[in-house]
């Protein structure tokens, strides 16, 4: 007997699955289980230091060579950086680009006129500066070559050439 549900779909008897279909529904299961979508990604993890001190905080991002695909990045703390495979680089060549700021001073931010309290009063704020030249960020000259697995990459960065 044929029903037709309040959805609009036809709804049959319960029955018991053929062995044909419960054979294909577990090679389909087979075949997508445990593997996760896209290029196979390879975990970095590393040392980033300047001028012979461990870089406090920054970024490291890592940029496909050929421009062609998915680049990955993420913190560096205390010198180290990790970039798990789960959202790591894939294999290949890589330009490293790696920026990190400090504290230097403080610069006076002029108010609006009349206000008297308040951001719009004007205050002094710290003076935050990118410490790491150019040559190792947006003029890179760090290159990379990522392998698949596990990799260890170490950064010695220099404020003179």
């Amino acid at each position: 007997m044929t029903t037709l549900c309040s959805f609009g779909v036809v709804t049959r008897p319960h029955r018991a699955a053929s062995p044909v279909v419960i054979l294909l529904a577990g090679l389909g299961l087979l075949a997508g289980c445990g593997r996760n979508s896209g290029p196979e990604r390879a975990m970095v993890r590393g040392q980033v230091t300047f001028d012979g001190a461990p870089v406090e905080q920054g970024t490291i991002v890592l940029l496909p060579a050929n421009s062609k695909g998915p680049s990955s990045g993420g913190p560096i703390q205390k010198g180290e950086f990790l970039l798990p495979a789960e959202s790591g680089p894939v294999p290949g060549d890589y330009r490293v680009e790696i920026r990190a700021t400090k504290q230097e001073g403080t610069v006076t931010v002029a108010g609006v006129a009349g206000a008297t309290t308040g951001p719009s009063a004007g205050s002094t704020e710290p003076k935050i500066v990118m410490f790491i030249p150019d040559r190792y960020n947006t003029k890179s000259e760090l290159t990379a070559k990522v392998a698949p697995g596990q990799n260890e990459l170490t950064f010695p960065l220099k404020s003179k050439p």
